[in-house]
């Protein structure tokens, strides 16, 4: 197996590890206890500021560096983030979770390499990781040789894979533009319904330029509700043809093919805070990812970050709200 690098992690894993929670500030049980509390939260900032005690108090629980660790990922502060996912695995050296969180990392730092190290050895732990096995063969193929415009043009002329229809989640809606999260109700039927096209795409992005210096959300912002297969992050065939007809259409048209976007995914407010966040994740990644190897749009001008459930349109009363409330955004960017 490659010589994993990782901050010379393995180096001195087993050592690190038989401490485990004994040195704690506090107790095992009170460690459990903020775990619990942490798992109850959904909101950003509450969570963070008991990430913040807990992992002052809980220096050595392993749960505790992970969740801290994800967090700061979220936040794109990298490389903090790497130092508590190692935290976490010389804690607990058969921690798999803790390796695919430093894999994600390496990631979208663009080192692929260690990404894949990290990645192989989470799989050897955890060998039916489905994530895992997806983000290896996602560093695997940044890792692929040859002028990443050849790469591009292999992976426009490839077949989208079959999918099948029997149980999606999500009804396939465009609105536009985004409102602001949880407004008292749902747009009118006709609204939330109603299709859009890569031209109306295109107006809605370009109508309205961010406003600076103010602490508004720059920049357009457009959801769509798509369909994906049950409990998974695979796109329906019924997604795949809304991106290739309205989002590939409006990236490559003269008006938008220099700018960047975000793509941001929601949930609603079922299952944990933690599933939501994955899901999530898998979501916004997968159309990112598909933009990028069936349209070839530039990896470069699509931004990933994933909200879970922190970021509803409407209340989640209803069947109807929630359905809107899981969905992928497109944002302008600067």
């Amino acid at each position: 197996m490659m010589a994993i690098k990782l901050r010379g992690i393995l180096l001195g894993l087993f050592c690190l590890g038989c401490c485990g929670a004994a040195g704690s500030p506090v107790r095992a049980a009170d460690c459990a206890l903020l775990l619990q509390d942490l798992s109850r939260l959904t909101g950003m900032m509450q969570r963070q500021e008991l990430l913040n005690r807990a992992i002052r108090e809980c220096p050595d629980d392993y749960q505790i560096n992970y969740h801290y660790a994800y967090h700061l990922e979220r936040l794109r502060r990298y490389e903090q983030a790497l130092v508590y996912y190692e935290a976490a695995v010389r804690l607990q050296p058969d921690f798999a979770r803790g390796y695919f969180g430093m894999g994600d990392v390496y990631l979208a730092q663009g080192q692929s390499k260690l990404a894949m190290a990290a990645f192989t050895e989470g799989l050897r732990l955890d060998p039916d990781n489905i994530w895992g096995k997806r983000s290896y063969q996602k560093a695997l193929q940044r890792e692929k040789p040859g002028p990443r415009e050849a790469q591009e043009q292999t992976a426009v002329q490839e077949k989208p894979r079959e999918a099948s229809v029997a149980g999606k989640e999500d009804a396939l809606v465009v609105t536009a533009p985004a409102a602001q999260p949880a407004q008292a109700g749902p747009p009118a039927e006709d609204d939330a319904a109603a299709p859009l096209t890569a031209e109306g795409f295109v107006q809605g992005m370009t109508g309205q330029e961010a406003k600076p210096g103010t602490g508004e959300q720059e920049g357009q912002v457009f959801s769509l509700q798509i369909q994906y297969e049950i409990s998974s992050g695979e796109l329906t065939e019924e997604a795949k043809a809304v991106l290739d007809s309205v989002v590939c259409k409006a990236l490559q048209s003269p008006e938008l093919r220099d700018r960047r976007f975000e793509v941001a995914g929601h949930t609603d407010d079922r299952g944990t805070p933690e599933t939501n966040m994955y899901f999530a994740r898998i979501r916004a990644t997968g159309v990112r990812d598909y933009l990028v190897e069936q349209c070839g749009i530039a990896p470069d001008r699509l931004t990933v970050v994933y909200y879970g459930q922190e970021r509803p349109l409407y209340p989640n009363t209803s069947r109807k709200n929630r359905m809107l409330n899981r969905r992928v955004e497109f944002r302008l960017l600067p």
